[in-house]
Order: C-alpha cells, then sequence, then structure tokens
C-alpha cells in the first residue's frame, strides 16, 4: 500500500512540473513573458503591443503577491493613457516564481483587450458621425421635414463645438433660448393681431426669419407633432457636447460612457440592421434567439465590432456585461421572473464623483417592458443588489 501510495505521489509531483497555471510547460514556454520591475507607462507600452498580437502573455513581476499585485493595478490604470480607450487587461491566474510573481494573460483575454479598443473606436465615431440622430426621431419628430430640420440644427451645432468653443456653451445656449422663447411668443401674438397693419406683416416676417435661423443653428428638438414649436433640451445638449468634444473614449467618465452606449443605440434592441437613414447598416446587436456560446469572450467582442452579434435579453445583459467588465466598470446581471426579463446593472461615477446606480436595459434606464410607475420600475430593477438604493438616484444633469 506504501508503495502504491509513492507512485501516486510521485504521479501527482510529475503533473505538476509538468503543468503552471493548468497550461503544460511546453506552452508556457512559448508564451511571450515579460519582466517588469515597476509600473512605468514603457512597461504599459510593452504590453499593450503584445496584446495587440491576440496571443497569451506571462508578466513577471518582481516582489511577493501583495507587492506584485500592487504593480499590476497601477500597470491596468497606466495602460488606459496608451490605448486611449480606458481599457484594462485582465489575467487568468497568477502564481509566485522565486522572487517574481507570475500573472498569466491568456489568449482569449488579450483578444478581449484587443477587440474592445476597436469597439471604443469605432462606435464613437459611429456615433459622431449620426448615430444620434435617431434620437429627435423617436422624440416626436416623425415627418420628413423634421428630420431635416434636425439635420441642419445638429450640423450647426457639431460647427460650433469644433469652433473652439469647447463646453463653454451652456450660457450661450441658455440665452439663446431665452431670445428663441421670446421670438416664438412674438410671432404668435403676430398671428392672432387681426387686422394686421403693414408694420406688423413686416415684423412678422422678419421673426418667422430669426427663429427659422435660430431653428438651423442651435440645438433644437421638437417635442409635439402638432405644433411648429421647438424646444431646446439643455441637459441633451450638455451631454452631446461632453461627448463630441472628447477626442477618445477614455476622455469621458465611466457615467458618460454609459450614455454614450445608450444614445448610440448599440443595444437598443433592434429586429433588424436596416437603416432608413442610409444603405450602411445599424451598427448594433440585434434581438433574435440565435446566439453563439463563443461570444460570451473575446470572439464576442469580434463580434461586436463586425456587427454580428445577437440574442435575446439574457444575451444583450451577457454581453453588456461583457463590455463593462473592458473599462473595469462594477457591474451586475439582474432577472426577474415577474417580467420574464434580464438585464445589467452598472455603478458608476461622473466627473464629478458622484455615484450613479443605473440599470441598463437596452439603454440607459428601464424598458417599458414593465410597465409600472418610474418609482416601481426602478424599485424591481435594482432589487437584490447589495448596496444599491431602492428608487433612482440620478438625472440627465448627472451625465457629465
Amino acid at each position: 500500500m506504501k508503495q502504491y501510495k509513492k507512485k501516486i505521489a510521485g504521479w501527482l509531483v510529475a503533473v505538476l512540473l509538468l503543468t503552471s497555471f493548468g497550461v503544460p510547460l511546453p506552452t508556457l514556454a512559448a508564451t511571450k513573458t515579460i519582466t517588469i520591475k515597476t509600473a512605468t507607462i514603457g512597461n504599459a507600452e510593452k504590453i499593450h503591443k503584445e496584446l495587440n498580437d491576440r496571443k497569451a502573455l506571462v508578466l513577471r513581476v518582481a516582489g511577493a503577491k501583495a507587492k506584485a499585485r500592487q504593480v499590476v493595478r497601477a500597470l491596468e490604470t497606466k495602460i488606459k493613457d496608451v490605448n486611449k480607450q480606458d481599457v484594462i487587461f485582465h489575467y487568468q491566474s497568477s502564481r509566485a516564481s522565486g522572487k517574481y510573481y507570475l500573472f498569466r494573460i491568456s489568449k482569449e483575454q488579450a483578444k478581449q483587450y484587443y477587440y474592445a479598443n476597436l469597439f471604443c473606436k469605432k462606435l464613437m465615431k459611429k456615433f459622431k458621425n449620426g448615430t444620434c440622430y435617431g434620437y429627435v426621431w423617436t422624440d416626436g419628430v416623425g415627418e420628413k421635414n423634421g428630420y431635416t430640420q434636425y439635420r441642419y440644427a445638429y450640423e450647426g451645432y457639431q460647427s460650433y463645438l469644433k469652433s473652439g468653443a469647447g463646453l463653454a456653451f451652456e450660457e450661450y445656449y441658455r440665452q439663446s433660448y431665452k431670445t428663441y422663447e421670446a421670438l416664438c411668443k412674438e410671432r404668435e401674438e403676430l398671428w392672432r393681431t387681426y387686422p394686421r397693419s403693414e408694420e406688423d406683416a413686416e415684423r412678422l416676417e422678419t421673426v418667422g426669419s430669426q427663429i427659422q435661423e435660430m431653428e438651423q443653428t442651435n440645438f433644437f428638438i421638437k417635442t409635439d407633432c402638432r405644433r411648429d414649436f421647438y424646444k431646446l433640451k439643455e441637459s441633451v445638449a450638455k451631454c452631446y457636447a461632453i461627448a463630441f468634444a472628447a477626442e477618445n473614449f477614455g476622455e469621458l467618465s465611466d457615467a458618460m460612457k454609459v450614455w454614450v452606449i445608450g444614445e448610440s443605440g448599440y443595444f437598443a434592441c433592434q429586429f433588424n440592421r436596416k437603416n432608413e437613414y442610409g444603405s450602411e447598416p445599424k451598427f448594433c446587436m440585434v434581438y433574435s434567439g440565435k446566439m453563439k456560446n463563443a461570444w460570451y469572450s473575446g470572439e464576442g467582442l469580434r463580434a461586436m465590432v463586425n456587427n454580428k452579434v445577437q440574442g435575446v435579453c439574457a444575451n444583450y445583459a451577457v454581453m453588456e456585461s461583457l463590455l463593462w467588465e473592458q473599462w473595469g466598470i462594477w457591474n451586475q446581471i439582474n432577472t426577474s421572473a415577474k417580467i420574464n426579463h434580464a438585464w445589467s446593472v452598472v455603478k458608476v461615477k461622473n466627473s464629478k464623483g458622484k455615484t450613479l446606480w443605473i440599470p441598463f436595459d437596452y439603454r440607459v434606464g428601464p424598458s417599458g417592458i414593465y410597465n409600472a410607475s418610474e418609482k416601481e420600475q426602478y424599485r424591481l430593477y435594482l432589487q437584490g443588489i447589495k448596496g444599491a438604493p431602492s428608487k433612482k438616484n440620478f438625472n440627465l444633469s448627472d451625465f457629465n
């Protein structure tokens, strides 16, 4: 029996010697290794370069476990400055090796890093180039001329931002809207004036031209399809300004990242990619029962970049979660048998440090699947999550 036990023990030792991180030694030997003593930008650049090859990587970090992990955490922060998209890297496992600690980044994790960076760049470009046109279309403007008017406003707004005004636009828009309101009120009074003098008729024409010009050069949206009056949504305009002023995704706060993802319509529960605004397909996840298990990994981010991913509510939640994790954003998938539904919840901070608990259900906030009051919706959507409030704790103005 003793000899038998010795053989078993010898066999186990042999297996342990032949493997590391659960990977055969020949494979590990073929994996690129970077030796790191401190968390410098130079080391972050080396990691970034290797991960872009989408191959497994071992970080050989000097020091004991606690010190080595501290260095790796610092490198996760520094690599954000390198890729400019705020994407971090993840490691599969770690172990001691003499005076060093080894951190293994798997091939799948390398792919996640690579494709997450591509996704950020592509989504930001799509968002800036017109994905957000749909916001006003679904917010009340259904007729062709309404879309055209908004497009003029949008283009004028972009020009204003590109002129170098940056974010110093808020007071301009506030004063601009006060002028606009006064002109609309004057036009309404002139319409009611009867009989109308020649002077009133000329003034009505002038006021009409001024209003039309403002509608084409300011961020106005139509809020009532039965009337021709437009209103400036300052909080929405402010969010768009922050997004457009950012050259790279990484310049946005985590709260704004979530807002842009929501406004982009990528997870907007669309049933096809047909684009009514042009021949190019919509950049989005499609609602369909055809979901591949391989998409719950780096292949999923690859499918997102290539505009191929699809699934039902639970799959949307998983793909959202996969994306949030690439920025190191805390998230949890929540479900409800009551409404037979699943969604992701994120805990993020805005640029002022305020923590927002956001149910992301195809967009920011609960969808109309749960037909209830806002208070009831948020109670259900945040239930069971440790530390989460029982009600909505943010407004549109908190996205900054």
